[in-house]
């Protein structure tokens, strides 16, 4: 089982075991599965995780933030 780790500034602010097949939005939305603290640079949906062909992927969605 894959695990997404989020860290901010070097500290671990949140651990998420990744279900197979599913697909996780991730910024500062609530809507979306993994919600980041409000910072500049960080868009209310920044990225999705999702699986292809049994391997993790990162798709930015945010047209100005970056990775």
């Amino acid at each position: 089982m894959a695990m997404l780790v989020t860290r901010l500034h070097g500290k671990e602010i949140s651990r998420h075991n990744l279900v197979d097949g599913q697909e996780y939005l991730v910024g500062r939305s609530a809507e979306c599965a993994i919600i980041l603290e409000e910072s500049r640079g960080v868009s209310r949906q920044h990225f999705k995780i999702f699986q292809e062909n049994g391997m993790w992927s990162v798709e930015l969605l945010s047209r100005f933030g970056a990775l």
